[in-house]
């Protein structure tokens, strides 16, 4: 009862000054906000960034590259392999077509060394034969896999879980065809075990070993990526301290009085010290909740600016894969604006030609919707275009598994085809569930 009436009699300290309370709660809350905030978008970016150097193996395979960074000759490979060395060719590159940027990697599936876990094209004879042999096959993750359909200028596409967007694995002879690099490896990948061992005299003076551990260009601007984010929280989690800090000093030198007059009363300072102890844990935790709820919100606000450097290292999609972690209702709050109606292009293999046309025609006319034009069919390609466009109006290709989530969030037209091939349940089904959906079913020679 005593701690009750002294913790009543500290907090009229706060009754009587409300703007030092605001002033501690705030900052508490700023700290809390900037650090977790900033946290989220650097652990995602972590994550991302280890996706893709597992898929190279790095941190368990050494690699056998260029003095100068460059490509070199396969011969190179053919040389080492005859001397014993247990090498594996890899050849890495960018492909631009349609306007769209994809990762080829082309590797030797029967040399793949089996920690390069991400890279195996998977089980059985008849998979390996369909790889090797003309037209050949090429490994996509799902979403890549919906947004490019059957494209006429790369090989059958096969959908493979390990992979990040925008990432095709194909056989090395394919991908010196794509890549414009007959002749040519990347880089090759060795066993630890073997790093230690000196190269061959006369490809010395060529090539050199990486060990497993050894940081690649990429790995240091990574890192000097994720320093400056921590820093930059960090800093602004001391700045809130400060803030903190100075607010906890004004109040205790104006409860010195009170304090006097509680231990005159009777109260012990072993009281006075667990109930002022007990505040302050409060303000904390009430600081803290504010500042974590709002860090998240701060790390939705950031992902526009933070994008621009994060799209460039780990893919277009990253924004909306955080903010849909962030948030999953994110897609329903964003498209709140699209006041003047959204279009839903699916269920067809030309869902990426037909909403760039129907772009086009829009632009002509004064209208620019938000559209997913980088192709990215699934839910985080809709929330990464809402996050990083502004409109009234949306436009977006979706892939047909992903319709009725999609449709639920945003969808006011869909246009499909007339016989769809998709297999992912009859359209009929999903406009019945959904009675504000309009469904138009268009043929090959229909107008829009």
């Amino acid at each position: 009862m005593r701690a009750w009436t002294t913790l009543r009699a500290l907090m009229g300290h706060w009754r009587r000054h409300p703007v030092e309370c605001l002033t501690l709660l705030a900052g508490l809350a700023v700290a809390t906000a900037l650090w977790s905030g900033v946290q989220a978008l650097n652990a995602e970016a972590r994550a991302s960034y280890a996706r893709s150097a597992a898929l190279l193996g790095t941190g368990t395979l050494a690699s056998v590259v260029a003095e100068d960074g460059g490509r070199f000759a396969r011969g190179d490979f053919v040389a080492l392999r005859l001397l014993g060395w247990p090498v594996t060719p890899l050849l890495d590159g960018r492909l631009t077509r349609d306007g769209e940027s994809l990762r080829i990697i082309g590797i030797d599936p029967i040399t793949l060394p089996a920690s390069a876990s991400a890279l195996r094209i998977g089980e059985g004879d008849e998979r390996l034969t369909d790889f090797l042999l003309p037209p050949h096959l090429a490994l996509a993750a799902p979403e890549t896999l919906a947004r490019l359909g059957a494209p006429s200028d790369l090989p059958p596409l096969a959908a493979s879980e390990t992979l990040p967007p925008d990432t095709l694995v194909v056989d090395i002879g394919v991908a010196e065809r794509l890549l414009d690099a007959e002749g040519r490896v990347s880089r090759l990948l060795l066993p630890p075990e073997r790093a230690g061992e000196p190269l061959p005299a006369p490809l010395a003076a060529r090539l050199r070993v990486l060990p497993e551990d050894a940081e690649s260009d990429l790995d240091r601007l990574t890192a000097s990526f994720h320093l400056n984010l921590a820093a930059f929280g960090f800093l602004a989690f001391v700045v809130g301290l400060f803030i903190v800090y100075a607010a906890i000093g004004l109040a205790f030198e104006q409860r010195k009085p009170m304090i006097r007059t509680l231990r005159a009363c009777g109260v012990s300072a072993r009281l006075l010290t667990g109930v002022m102890l007990a505040e302050t844990v409060g303000f904390a935790l009430a600081g803290g909740a504010l500042g974590i709820v709002a860090g998240y919100g701060i790390a939705a606000a950031l992902l526009p600016d933070v994008a621009a450097s994060l799209e460039g290292l780990y893919g277009t999609t990253l924004p909306g894969r955080v903010l849909l972690k962030l948030d999953a209702n994110a897609i329903d709050k964003l498209g709140a604006r699209l006041t003047d109606g959204t279009t839903l292009i699916s269920a067809t293999n030309g869902k990426t030609t037909t909403a760039s046309m129907l772009a086009t025609v829009l632009a002509g006319a004064g209208r620019h919707p938000v559209h997913n034009r980088a192709g990215s069919n699934m839910t985080w390609g809709v929330a990464t275009a809402l996050t990083e466009q502004r409109g009234s109006e949306g436009l977006f290709e979706v892939d047909e598994a992903w319709l009725p989530e999609v449709a639920d969030r945003l969808g006011q037209l869909a246009v499909v085809p007339r016989r769809p091939a998709h297999q992912h349940g009859a359209l009929e089904s999903l406009q019945a569930a959904r009675p504000l959906l309009h469904l138009l079913a268009v043929g090959d020679h229909d107008l829009i």
